[in-house]
Order: C-alpha cells, then sequence, then structure tokens
C-alpha cells in the first residue's frame, strides 16, 4: 500500500470524534481524582501535548519523509487482517509462531523483524478498536504510552514533591518523547513498558512494597522490553541487582561481610555485561562483536541508505575490536545520545531541534557538575533511585550511541534514557542542596 493511502477523508471524521472521547475520558480521570494536584494540574495538558505529538509523527511520515517504520507496521497489521479474514492464519499463530515462518511462507518483503513483530502485534490488536485507521492506532499508542509516562511522572514527584514542574517537563512534555515516543513504533512500545518497569521495580526495590500488582507489572513489562530491545532492560539490572543485594546487606552488622558482599555483587554485575556483550551487541544490530569495526561501518552504510534523514549521519571514529577497546569508546557512545548533534552539525530542521534538546541537556549536566562538584559522586552512592537512574543512564546511553550513527535515528532510540537521566540530574541537585542545608543547620551561630 501507498503510504499516502494510510489516511483518507474517513479520518477527518474518524479522528476528531475519537480525540473528543479520548478528551472526554481524561477530564473524567481528572475529575475522579480532583484532590490529587499533579492531576489536576498537568495530566489533561500532558495529555493533549501526547496526542499531539502521536499525529504530527504520522502526518510527517506521510506527508513529509513518505516512508518510516510505523508505516510499515502497520501495512503488516492490515496485511495480518487479510490473512485473519480469509482463514489462513489464526491469532494463535500469529503469536505464538515466530515472524520468520510468515516471512517465509508468505514471501514478505520488509523491514520487520522478530523484535518489529511485537509492535505489530500490538497493534493489530488495537486497530480492532481503531477501525483499522493508521491515525486512529497511532492516538491509540499515545494513550497507552500516556499512561506509562505520567505513571513514571508520579512516581518521581513522589521522591520529590516540590519538583513537579521540572519532573513534567522531563517527562510528560519533553518534545522527542512527545512525538517519537507515540507512534506505531518499538521505541513507544519500549518506553511504555520501562516506565511500568520502573514504577514496579521502585515499589518492589526501593519502597518494599510486594503487592503482587507490582510482580505482575514487572514480569509483563519485562517481557515486553525483551521482546522488542532486550538490551534495555539489561542495562536497568544491572543497577537494579546491585541496589537489590545492597539492601538486602544492608542490614548486617559485619562490616568485613557486608563489603564482601557488595564486591561480589559487583564484580558478578560487570560480569554479567561482558558475558552478554555479544547478545547485547546483536540486540543492537551489531553482529560479531570481534569484528566490531567492520559492523560499524555496515550500520553506517546501512544508516546511509535506509533512514528517513540520511544526510545527517555521523561517525564515531575507529573502534579496536576487542573488549578493552569497545568499553574505552562508551564515554564516545554516551556523549552521542546524550549531547549530539551539537549546534555546528545541524544539517536539517528536525537536527535543530533535536540539538535544542540535547544542548538543554548538556547544560543541565554541566549546571549539576558544576554546583554539586564532589557530591556528585557521593550523591550517586547514597541514594538508591539516584543509582539506579544514572546508572542505567551511562549503560543504555553508551551502547545505543555506538550502534546508531545517524542523528535522526538516535533521536527515536535515545528517549527511553531522557526521563531517568535527568531526573537523576535533578535528584542529585535535591541531595547537595539537603546537604548544604544539613552542615549551615550544624554551624553555630
Amino acid at each position: 500500500m501507498n503510504v499516502k493511502d494510510l489516511i483518507g477523508l474517513i479520518d477527518l471524521f474518524l479522528v476528531p470524534l475519537y480525540f473528543i472521547f479520548f478528551l472526554i475520558l481524561a477530564y473524567l480521570y481528572k475529575k475522579k481524582h480532583a484532590k490529587d494536584p499533579q492531576v489536576k494540574r498537568y495530566f489533561v495538558p500532558g495529555f493533549i501535548y501526547k496526542i499531539m505529538g502521536g499525529l504530527i509523527y504520522a502526518l510527517l511520515v506521510v506527508y513529509y519523509w513518505g516512508f518510516g517504520d510505523t508505516a510499515t507496521y502497520f501495512n503488516e497489521v492490515l496485511f495480518f487482517r487479510d490473512l485473519l479474514a480469509q482463514d489462513k492464519t489464526s491469532f494463535y499463530q500469529i503469536f505464538t509462531f515466530d515472524y520468520s515462518y510468515f516471512r517465509d511462507k508468505y514471501q514478505i518483503i520488509g523491514s520487520i523483524n522478530n523484535n518489529g513483530f511485537m509492535v505489530t502485534k500490538i497493534a493489530l490488536i488495537l486497530s480492532y478498536f481503531s477501525f483499522s485507521r493508521f491515525l486512529v492506532t497511532t492516538m491509540l499508542f499515545s494513550v497507552i504510552t500516556y499512561a506509562s509516562l505520567f505513571t513514571l511522572f508520579k512516581t518521581f514527584v513522589s521522591i520529590l514533591p516540590k519538583q513537579h514542574f521540572i519532573i513534567a517537563l522531563a517527562t510528560l512534555f519533553f518534545p522527542s518523547i512527545a512525538i517519537y515516543g507515540s507512534g506505531i513504533l518499538k521505541d513507544a512500545v519500549c518506553i511504555a513498558a520501562l516506565g511500568f518497569f520502573f514504577c514496579s521495580s521502585y515499589q518492589i526495590v526501593i519502597k518494599r512494597n510486594f503487592a503482587l500488582k507490582h510482580f505482575m507489572g514487572l514480569f509483563v513489562t519485562a517481557s515486553l522490553i525483551i521482546a522488542v530491545k532486550s538490551y534495555i532492560l539489561a542495562g536497568f539490572l544491572v543497577p537494579l541487582i546491585i541496589i537489590f543485594i545492597i539492601r538486602l546487606t544492608h542490614g548486617i552488622k559485619n562490616s568485613l561481610l557486608r563489603y564482601l558482599l557488595l564486591t561480589i555483587t559487583a564484580i558478578f554485575s560487570i560480569s554479567l555485561l561482558v558475558v552478554f556483550t555479544d547478545s547485547i551487541m546483536q540486540a543492537l544490530g551489531v553482529e560479531y562483536f570481534e569484528k566490531l569495526q567492520d559492523e560499524i561501518i555496515k550500520l553506517q552504510n546501512e544508516y546511509a541508505g535506509m533512514t528517513e534523514n540520511a544526510d545527517s549521519n555521523f561517525s564515531i571514529g575507529a573502534i579496536d575490536p576487542s573488549l578493552s577497546g569497545f568499553f574505552k569508546k562508551l564515554p564516545v557512545g554516551f556523549t552521542a545520545t546524550l549531547f549530539r548533534p551539537f549546534l555546528w552539525e545541524i544539517g536539517s530542521l528536525f537536527t535543530a531541534v533535536s540539538s535544542l534538546e540535547s544542548l538543554a541537556i548538556l547544560m543541565a549536566t554541566l549546571f549539576t557538575i558544576f554546583k554539586t562538584r564532589v557530591r556528585f559522586f557521593k550523591a550517586l552512592f547514597s541514594d538508591p533511585t539516584i543509582f539506579m537512574c544514572i546508572i542505567f543512564s551511562m549503560i543504555f546511553a553508551s551502547l545505543v550511541g555506538l550502534s546508531t550513527l545517524n542523528f535522526g535515528t538516535l533521536a527515536r532510540y535515545r528517549i527511553p534514557v531522557i526521563p531517568f537521566y535527568l531526573m537523576g540530574l535533578l535528584m542529585i541537585l535535591m541531595y547537595n542542596q539537603k546537604t548544604k542545608q544539613k552542615k549551615l543547620s550544624k554551624t553555630p551561630v
């Protein structure tokens, strides 16, 4: 199907109708939680912003770029709808068989792979609630991802209640999250699953709330992340396991035994990354760790021919194809994910927007380091939530930056890390402020 055929005259009727319906639901939710100041102030504006972001991305794909992953996923949905209508397949097969089975049997030609097939499955279910319309299905994706982001926002606000406005900017109103995190994309599925996963982890590990719903949330969202982008979960598990062990050993009075267990945990966590490096790199699109430099060049060439913004490719330089060479290059990946494109690398309107976001993240980083100095590291190792957010951000950003060599694609791939990194910086600033206040209160007048 031609990408422009995804939008028709019927959408002029359905999109406003669904928007009004969703808006009524949003106001009903706001009314139900009228005593909650965060819901009262942010829920409806954030909801509208998210819906608009998803629609903007869908319209750009159809009328500006003329192609994109989101269109490919939805064409797959329509294809499977036809197979189901003709009794050539069943929901059981679709949700249990590998994508290669369908690709080989029906000679499907496209960019979908086994990881992306999960997006098709979710969109297929939603298509039955959207009259199989591309824009309406996009709106449904926006609603689901917003539910996760608002839950994440509420969790962050429970940690720093007075900083609700800044937290809202970092989670609900960050432009690229609203746009790329709302479409029919793996990125939207990932940020939705990761938001709920973090909130469940926080309740279990930090708050020690062992309600069944949190364990169920952990299991379901972890399964989704593994199915779509397993390296995200790998990056999150390292700080989570360390925090879990630390809290288990917190009650051990014998300091030697406690530090021994912590050392073993640190070694175990690093070993996890080393052992699963090849698996993580394959999930990122790099097939062989031993041929890392060749794989990076291969990815660069693929991005040049496949992405919406092929003119915005960038280079991370040569990589020594060894474990030590890989780890030496991680800071370059971290910098690329969070701080690039730099202002002098702007090549289009879209890289300009991404560059301004990157500049804001860089300024927030430098401001935090300047204000806290040594306390930056004290805060990192003093608060488990700070540790979780910052260490996950470092791992995730480093891996993505090494394997995503196009600014347009990077703007999408980095969205799961942005709320956690910015929240980590904010918590470090508040830790620093609290520490200063304690020192002043102890100073004799």
